[in-house]
């Protein structure tokens, strides 16, 4: 089941706003078992409701780890962009007594004004996300029903809507100001895009 979803998420992953959940299992050695992993999309054209441009879940035989819409499972998820407020609900389920590593890929959310937190229900957290980046927290399943609740994972968007209001700029004739002039003139600036890592745990 698991292949078939990876091999499903990478054919309808083509977009520039996407966040892509993956859970791991940790070894004893330290090193990670990649058990299931879920994908939503955003694109000013999607719905967000549940219909045929979203794939429901199939349930793994081992540990599960998808998206909850309502009442359904979706192991791909497309939304509209986000433009005020978003949620996101995570559902895991089939869990055993054992460490996990949940790490969340976010790929082209870093909007003027849009933060997105990480919240869990069990520790009751909320962590900032890296919203072009890669992040990553370990956490422990044990004997207590929170720690494996189906819902203990969120993320929630928003945007304020100050952040959508252009303020006017002014400027003043100054030597400085041709020169900059001139400069956006004479050829576009060149930005290196830097890419780096956020725990969820916050550190």
């Amino acid at each position: 089941m698991l292949i078939l979803e990876l091999v499903f998420t990478s054919l309808f992953s083509q977009t520039n706003e996407q966040l892509r959940g993956n859970l791991y299992a940790v070894n004893a050695d330290s090193t990670y078992d990649l058990y299931d992993g879920n994908l939503t999309m955003f694109n000013i054209d999607n719905s967000n409701s549940v219909n045929e441009m979203d794939a429901v879940k199939m349930t793994n035989f081992g540990e599960n780890f998808g998206l909850l819409r309502g009442t359904t499972t979706l192991v791909i998820e497309r939304r509209k962009s986000i433009t005020t407020t978003d949620t996101i609900f995570f559902k895991m389920w089939k869990m055993r007594l054992t460490a996990y590593k949940l790490e969340l890929l976010v790929n082209g959310l870093a909007k003027l004004g849009l933060t997105g937190i990480f919240e869990d229900n069990y520790l009751n957290t909320r962590t900032p996300l890296n919203l072009d980046g890669v992040n990553s927290s370990v956490f422990t399943v044990t004997n207590t029903a929170a720690s494996y609740a189906a819902g203990r994972f969120r993320i929630i968007f928003s945007m304020p809507a100050a952040a959508f209001k252009l303020l006017p700029i002014t400027l003043q004739e100054s030597k400085l100001t041709k020169k900059m002039m001139l400069l956006m003139l004479n050829g576009p600036l060149k930005m290196k895009k830097i890419y780096h890592n956020t725990s969820l745990s916050g550190q």
